[in-house]
């Protein structure tokens, strides 16, 4: 990596077992996870970033996920929808990483469930609703219903608004001076 290689950091949160590896190793399966970090190819969001997504998937270690979360630009917090403890769970993680963390980035709600939607727990308006109670910079998707392909799309999409989000931010950040 060179020295002026610009990284672009994710944070993918969640319990253990909602489907977080699975959903990344589609990005670049021939790619090893190495400590829970995953790199991603340019070509996805065709962005100038090398970007990396870091794994959290307890609240445990507030130092590493502290640290995590206050690099990273978004968050992608996914839960089982099929199952209530998972969306309890949800909330449990907006609360961390909104009020203790104070993170002020994009958060995108991942539902992921099994191939039997007549089993789910949740309801997307619940989750919607909620997530309006905790932030204005929040979307949510359901992943559970969907191909490979259309995850591929849906990350390639996030990525790119992302990424203009941070391209946006930085230029506002360079044209501010406190001087």
């Amino acid at each position: 990596m060179s020295k002026n290689e610009k990284i672009f950091k994710i944070a993918i949160v969640g319990n253990k077992g909602v489907g977080k590896t699975s959903f990344l190793s589609i990005c670049n399966p021939s790619k090893h996870h190495k400590e829970d970090c995953f790199v991603i190819p340019k070509t996805l969001g065709q962005t100038d970033f090398k970007i990396k997504i870091f794994k959290i998937n307890n609240r445990d270690d507030e130092k590493r996920n502290n640290s995590i979360l206050s690099e990273s630009f978004c968050v992608i917090l996914m839960f089982d929808m099929s199952q209530r403890n998972n969306f309890v769970s949800l909330l449990e993680w907006i609360i961390y990483i909104i009020d203790n963390v104070k993170f002020e980035g994009w958060v995108y709600v991942l539902g992921n469930y099994p191939e039997n939607k007549n089993f789910l727990c949740t309801t997307q308006d619940e989750v919607k609703t909620f997530l309006k109670l905790k932030t204005q910079k929040a979307d949510f998707y359901e992943i559970g219903n969907k191909n490979k392909e259309e995850k591929l799309s849906l990350i390639d999409s996030l990525i790119k608004k992302t990424a203009a989000d941070y391209e946006k931010y930085m230029k506002d950040k360079k044209n501010c001076s406190i001087f």
